[in-house]
């Protein structure tokens, strides 16, 4: 357990020493006996997170110490210890924020503690604001290039002849995109000013990480649009590495098994010892986690997918993925690969294409075996394995 540091300033000698002796086992305890040595301490020790000060100190008081430690660590927890009936100058310190609590002479070490610890979960629910600002800011720089990254794509597309009816599309996709990107705006700006705010009811930020969970769903359906119009306007790149295929698909289930788990659906993989290939494991990951996704959101509750690796001729393996979903008809299956083909409602209808692409690149095939209403098989046949595990 992390212990936090503590800075005690004091010129008693014997109040220093009953203060380290009282919490020097919960706390990392740094004493000083002026505010001038207080000041060197911070400076070389920060962050502190809780600053204890008496009021009555010769050349720099209590009050006037703290005012200066705002500069050198604005995040800590100020405190001040007096025995002394200056109420109002207390008050007052209190009232601008200097000071979080003060504690009279002689000090209750009961009362003391209860105070650090309430400072300290005082600090800590500061600082994971402040992380949860630096996410949120994040996130709505993610946003904010994702629709850059759009509006430069479909600038690229009108200027090609070639592809100026993919550019007029990304016109229609971005201006689909803009209302709701202006809400996912509006809703962080909303978390920010709340998160800015100085006292929070117990539960909130349980409901701001449950809200930028939501917005960071909606970032990812607006990214998947961009990356997929991106991906087919331009050149893949691909890296042939040492891939396993096994433990790609290993990793695209464990990703999707939340997913599954809401669709009421059974997946079941049976690997065989089919070695590794040479690939660009990302884009075969891609190109699987597509048609695994496309199958099951085919499929009703209590639908299953089965999901097989096997060696296939001398040098290849080959990937089924089976499900029993709705099945597509003959002219759908011949119109599968298309660009901009889809059966959705909602979709670009660029994924299947660009499936279609990252195979023909590994050199491979991708067969498919539909009956409307009995299910769809695809049979993904990859060259190359490098060497048995």
């Amino acid at each position: 357990m992390e212990k936090y540091a503590i800075l005690y300033v004091d010129d008693d000698h014997e109040n220093l020493r009953a203060f380290r002796r009282l919490f020097r086992k919960e706390y990392q305890i740094l004493l000083a006996e002026s505010g001038e040595e207080g000041l060197e301490l911070l400076q070389s020790q920060s962050p502190i997170p809780i600053i204890i000060t008496d009021q009555r100190m010769p050349e720099m008081t209590g009050i006037e110490f703290l005012e200066k430690t705002r500069e050198l660590s604005p995040d800590s927890i100020r405190i001040i210890i007096t025995g002394f009936t200056d109420v109002q100058a207390l008050i007052d310190a209190i009232n601008t924020g200097r000071v979080y609590r003060y504690i009279t002479k002689p000090w209750d070490e009961q009362e003391l503690y209860v105070t650090l610890k309430r400072a300290i979960e005082s600090y800590e629910l500061k600082q994971n604001n402040e992380r949860l600002l630096k996410d949120l800011q994040r996130k709505h720089e993610e946003l904010e290039r994702s629709y850059q990254h759009l509006q430069e794509a479909q600038h690229k597309l009108i200027q090609s002849e070639k592809l100026a009816s993919i550019g007029r599309l990304a016109s229609r996709i971005a201006h689909e995109l803009r209302n709701p990107i202006q809400g996912i705006r509006m809703g962080i700006e909303l978390l920010r000013q709340e998160l800015m705010e100085p006292n929070h009811p117990e539960g909130f930020q349980e409901s701001c990480r449950t809200n930028l969970q939501h917005i960071d769903q909606e970032i990812t359906v607006a990214n998947t649009i961009v990356k997929d119009l991106l991906e087919y306007a331009r050149d893949m790149k691909f890296d042939f590495t040492e891939a396993d295929v096994n433990e790609i698909i290993d990793g695209i289930l464990f990703n999707l098994s939340e997913k599954v788990t809401d669709a009421q659906i059974t997946v079941t993989p049976h690997y065989s010892d089919i070695g590794t290939i040479t690939a660009d494991g990302i884009r075969i990951r891609q190109a699987i986690m597509n048609i695994i996704q496309n199958g099951i959101e085919a499929m009703s509750p209590g639908g299953t997918m089965t999901i097989t690796t096997a060696s296939h001729g001398d040098d290849a393996i080959r990937i089924t993925i089976q499900d029993t979903g709705c099945g597509m008809t003959d002219e759908q299956q011949q119109r599968l690969f298309e660009p901009f083909f889809t059966t959705k409602e909602k979709g670009v209808g660029l994924g299947m294409s660009i499936v279609h692409r990252i195979i023909e690149t590994h050199g491979g095939t991708i067969d498919i075996d539909s009956t409307p209403g009995s299910g769809t098989t695809f049979m993904i046949t990859l060259p190359g394995t490098m060497s048995p595990e």
